[in-house]
This record gives C-alpha cells, structure tokens and sequence, in this order.
C-alpha cells in the first residue's frame, strides 16, 4: 500500500461515495435500504517460515439492502498485477475464517448443545451461517490491462 492507494482508502470509506460507485456499477439507484457500514478489515496470519504476517483490505464493511445482509469490500489497484485474483481470494478466505471463529466463539458462550446435525468438534450449528462477500475492484490505473 503506497501513498495514493491510502488516500483512496481514506476517500472511500464513507458510506455516500460507496454507494455512488456501486450505483455506477450497477447502472441504477441502490435501494432506500442500502447500509454500509465499516467493519475490520486487518488479518494476522503466519507464512511459509512460520513468522507472523498480515493482510489488510483497503475497505470491508457491513452491507445491508433489500434484507439481505453481506460483506461489501473493496480494493483499490492502479497496475495491472498477476497475482491479484490469489491476493483476492486469500483475504475472502481470511474474512470468512474470522466470522467462522466469531460463531464459534458466540456458540461457545451461550453453552450451545450440539445435535448430529451440527458440527461438535468444529462448534459450529448447522443452523449458524456466515455473510457472503461482495468484492468490487476499484483499478485507478493508465493501462487498460489488455496485452499489446
């Protein structure tokens, strides 16, 4: 993350310029529903040498529309790059990794019992969901990506 991409990140973390670019995605309103609101978007993990690492999105928020609640994040890019689609969906894989631990965690407090239909060992209620991730590619870039 350099300069510029930090200040896109700043840029885009207000819920009307969300909605905007969204509705210019789209081609049409978002309805009156629409809410977004920020949520975390920063994952530890450990590398291949086992040393603690992290991920950071440039934006992931609580999206909400029509009754149906979901993950909205976006990502600013201003180069073409290779290995973005394994980027990507390596902070999707995160991202729903916390909100498995999150229902574990909320299952463990409440003193959940668990039937063959659940999932015991991992705690986890056949019942339990987690949101769907919506990503959204922001590229600010001169190239238009197609190869000579």
């Amino acid at each position: 993350m350099g300069e510029p991409n930090n200040a896109l990140a700043v840029y885009m973390n207000r819920s009307d310029r969300i909605r905007s670019v969204l509705e210019y995605y789209i081609g049409e309103k978002l309805p009156q529903d629409w809410q977004c609101v920020e949520a975390r978007g920063f994952y530890t993990t450990r590398n291949a040498n086992g040393r603690l690492s992290f991920r950071q999105r440039d934006f992931i928020g609580d999206a909400r529309m029509c009754g149906v609640h979901f993950k909205l994040a976006l990502e600013n890019q201003e180069s073409v790059n290779l290995t973005y689609p394994w980027r990507l969906m390596e902070l999707d894989c995160l991202a729903y990794g916390r909100e498995i631990e999150e229902v574990q965690e909320q299952n463990a407090l409440k003193g959940e019992r668990y039937g063959e239909e659940d999932d015991f060992k991992y705690r986890y209620r056949k019942g339990n969901r987690i949101e769907p991730i919506l990503d959204l590619t922001l590229y600010w870039g001169k190239r238009s990506g197609k190869s000579p």
